[in-house]
């Protein structure tokens, strides 16, 4: 909600609800924002106001006609969430995050872990046999350490903070992919290779899962090509992990055949952000 409407949420219309002295559920938690502007004005070197009538701006129709999926948009738009102070919607930032966040952090660890589990695994999980590997705990116990960092944020309705936490989990899960190399384990220790591919499977469901409230249309996306299907388990997902870490090991079972891994993310070209520059946002820009 923006800042403006903050007086008619917390103080009129709570006041219109206790003098019909009828039992209406009362508000107890509200989430306000600053105002996300627009672009700079090249004249005045400022920000401007989105405006309908004065077509600066990008909005709903426009945003479609763009072909930018919505997991993008909205990815975009809580990682810019004025909750502090006003912020600005740049379209160099837009994309820059897109390519840079989103393609090359998140779409690189779900697709490259999907594909190698389908070519090296015929599309099977294996199961984790043997002792925990000292790698292996670690791994779990930052993956852990971010979720519990995740619900404090929830909590706050810190949404933007929250957001950077689980792109953080992404970061450890491509380095844990980077620092096992499960494609050389594949030819030269297929046992420790079946361990890391099962690790890595359990956190993407648990990253699935976390970027869920942000991105849904991304965490379907994950869940189609896992080929898990949502259930009111997934619902209790958070209560079941909280308090107990072990429990990331075993988010899916082994065998689980996984459905056909395809990229969710696509590079946005320079064309393509010249083109949108200048078709939004009226002549200021």
């Amino acid at each position: 909600m923006g800042k403006d409407n903050t007086t008619f949420h917390t103080v009129i219309f709570p006041s219109t609800l206790i003098g019909t002295k009828q039992s209406w559920t009362k508000l107890k938690t509200i989430s306000t924002t600053e105002f996300l502007n627009y672009e700079i004005d090249q004249a005045t070197g400022k920000p401007m106001k989105f405006s309908k009538s004065r077509g600066t701006g990008i909005f709903g129709d426009d945003a479609m006609n763009t072909g930018v999926p919505s997991e993008v948009w909205r990815y975009y738009l809580i990682s810019n969430r004025p909750e502090q102070q006003d912020t600005v919607f740049l379209w160099n930032d837009f994309v820059a995050k897109n390519n840079n966040e989103l393609l090359k952090n998140l779409g690189n660890f779900s697709n490259r872990c999907l594909k190698f589990l389908a070519s090296s695994f015929e599309g099977k999980v294996p199961a984790y046999e043997g002792d925990r590997h000292s790698q292996d705990e670690a791994f779990k116990n930052g993956l852990y350490t971010k979720f519990e960092e995740f619900l404090a944020l929830m909590e706050e309705i810190k949404l933007k903070d929250s957001l950077r936490t689980v792109m953080a989990m992404s970061s450890l899960c491509n380095a844990y992919m980077q620092e096992t190399q499960p494609w050389v384990l594949a030819k030269s220790d297929k046992a420790r290779c079946k361990q890391v591919m099962n690790m890595a499977i359990q956190a993407m469901q648990l990253l699935a899962a976390m970027l869920e409230p942000f991105m849904p249309s991304f965490s379907a996306k994950v869940y189609e090509q896992m080929n898990i299907k949502r259930t009111e388990t997934h619902d209790i997902l958070y209560e079941f992990i909280k308090g107990h870490p072990e429990r990331i090991y075993e988010l899916v079972k082994a065998d689980h055949q996984i459905g056909e891994p395809q990229p969710i993310f696509r590079e946005i070209t320079e064309e393509e952000l010249a083109k949108w520059r200048n078709s939004f946002g009226g002549e200021k820009l």
